[in-house]
């Protein structure tokens, strides 16, 4: 069998192997039933309504006769109108109406609106419901659809600050809503799979069976096929999460009455392909470092020490984040984003803040690239040189010794 052909071999059983795990099994899909449900009740509750209509006292004179109901919420009654606030506030307390919103006769120039509640106060849904009811009713005598959609959509804030170049709002946004996003699923991924990418060749160890593995195939196809399996398990674990998410967000999106409407010219598509171009390799790296301190550890509990420190590598720009977000084009954020383990999570915030060069997101991709294979080199090093040595426990002066080519002691 070539070396290639043994990679593949080791990467289709380590997938295999690990997908059929109930641990995997949980976590994949566990997780995001949970915080779907979580959401769904939350939504269920902030956006459903009582069913009794809201009331209104039109002083002002704006809203039509009879008004105009908002397309996109049908669930709710048409608010009713009343002619007198007393009669809308008895209205209230008998419970013939949720709520009562007066408009006074100088609404147009003051913007505001007086609201009567009794023992309960509308919900967050309600609330929404009143508020595009009001602003199709405003711009209803507006002839133009075009002109009259564009009003009902509102304005569109992009701030862009003096001195840094760093914008916000609107797309940017969102952007950085991804980019949050990408740091906790790397993070939740490297805390899930760490357990059996420190598992990865201890079954080998504690069974005795390496030394029958590493007459059949070399340390380096054994390691690096085991990395791109994981890394095939981390990839699984992404689709699942997105699919729960992405349908999550649509149904929030079309069926919730506090966002009526889903413009999708703001998620930025070329910030996910991005983001799933430089998120590969940087898992890459982290599962080569945390299957080299399975090499050279003899139990779970001393690898789960090494790699917390490990993953500090990968997580430290949270701590300079103020900075980052400050200033996206400063000589730290470039020098995180040139660095492997810092490189994925800082340019996704520096997208999401300011226009990253074109030659900067190259140079980080390829010292990336190569680090994540340097790495799988050095941890096939490290499994070969400590595979035989099982049970004598790790010690740095060992390691050191080893690397250097010295006598192990």
């Amino acid at each position: 069998m070539t070396e290639r052909g043994a990679i593949w071999t080791v990467a289709r059983h380590e997938y295999g192997r690990t997908v059929r795990r109930k641990s995997f099994l949980f976590a994949t899909f566990g997780i995001p039933l949970l915080y779907l449900a979580i959401f769904a009740i939350i939504i269920f509750f902030s956006a459903r309504g009582s069913g009794m209509p809201l009331g209104y006292v039109d002083q002002a004179g704006i809203i039509p006769s009879p008004p105009e109901a908002p397309e996109q919420m049908q669930s709710y009654p048409l608010p009713r109108a009343f002619t007198d606030v007393e009669a809308g506030k008895a209205a209230v307390q008998q419970g013939e109406i949720v709520a009562l919103y007066v408009l006074p006769q100088d609404y147009l120039s003051g913007g505001e609106v007086v609201l009567y509640v009794g023992a309960q106060s509308p919900t967050e849904g309600e609330r929404a419901y009143f508020s595009e009811f009001l602003r199709v009713n405003l711009v209803a005598s507006v002839e133009d659809a075009a002109v009259r959609a564009r009003l009902l959509e509102g304005p569109h804030y992009i701030t862009r600050t003096v001195g840094t170049g760093r914008l916000t709002g609107g797309i940017y946004t969102v952007r950085l809503v991804i980019a949050i996003g990408a740091a906790v699923l790397l993070y939740l991924l490297m805390m899930l799979s760490s357990g059996y990418l420190l598992q990865a060749v201890a079954d080998e160890k504690e069974n005795r069976t390496i030394e029958m593995l590493i007459t059949s195939i070399s340390p380096r196809a054994l390691i690096v096929g085991k990395t791109l399996g994981l890394t095939g398990v981390a990839l699984t674990q992404i689709l699942i999460w997105s699919g729960a998410a992405l349908l999550g967000l649509l149904y929030f999106l079309l069926r919730s009455p506090a966002s009526p409407s889903l413009n999708l010219s703001l998620i930025p598509w070329g910030d996910l392909g991005l983001m799933l171009l430089f998120f590969i390799p940087t898992y890459l790296l982290g599962a080569a470092m945390m299957i080299a301190i399975g090499s050279v550890v003899d139990d779970r509990r001393q690898g789960q020490q090494f790699s917390s420190l490990f993953s500090l590598l990968f997580f430290a720009p949270l701590f300079f984040l103020t900075q980052i977000i400050a200033d996206p084009n400063g000589t730290l954020a470039v020098g995180l984003s040139l660095f492997p383990t810092t490189a994925f999570l800082v340019l996704m915030i520096r997208r999401a803040m300011t226009a990253v060069p074109p030659w900067q997101l190259a140079l980080a991709w390829g010292i990336l690239l190569l680090t994540s294979g340097l790495m799988m080199v050095a941890a096939a090093r490290l499994f070969r040189l400590w595979m035989l040595r099982y049970g004598h426990g790790f010690s740095l002066r060992r390691l050191r010794k080893l690397l250097r080519g010295g006598r192990y002691a």
